[in-house]
């Protein structure tokens, strides 16, 4: 199962108490944890109960808010968070981060989907290409023995 407590980086960086990479790690366990909000909530818990992590006061920094959601603005989101880790901006970055990329993975788990359907169907044609042919030589072969 996927845990905070498997990753050396986070775990270090909270026994060391070096704020800067907790943060670049619990950025990391986001998308790590795909977005799972339950395991970022649990890692961020560790963090607070073992250092001296908190959550920041907000405040605004350029590229906080956007019209297009895109990977530059998810980007931009990324850093912002590393520089000031509040829970707002959190927010805002897990909220763009499912409409960006739990969008993607579903795309992509469709094309996978569809490539291993398309590969059983390759499949059951060679083994029928396989059986006709065997067929063939069989009969062949029982043709042979037969017209001695």
């Amino acid at each position: 199962m996927e845990s905070y407590k498997n990753n050396k980086l986070f775990i270090e960086s909270v026994k060391s108490n070096t704020i800067s990479d907790i943060k670049i790690a619990l950025i990391f366990l986001v998308l790590y944890f795909k977005g799972d909000v339950k395991k970022i909530q649990d890692s961020i818990s560790y963090a607070k109960d073992n250092s001296s992590f908190d959550f920041e006061e907000h405040y605004e920094l350029p590229y906080d808010s956007s019209d297009e959601i895109n990977e530059s603005h998810f980007a931009n989101l990324r850093l912002n968070l590393e520089e000031n880790f509040s829970e707002k901006r959190l927010k805002a970055f897990l909220d763009v981060y499912h409409k960006i990329y739990k969008n993607e993975e579903s795309a992509v788990h469709k094309k996978i989907k569809k490539k291993e359907t398309e590969n059983k169907n390759n499949i059951s044609d060679l083994k029928i290409l396989s059986l006709t042919a065997g067929a063939i030589i069989f009969a062949f072969i029982l043709y042979k023995l037969l017209s001695k």
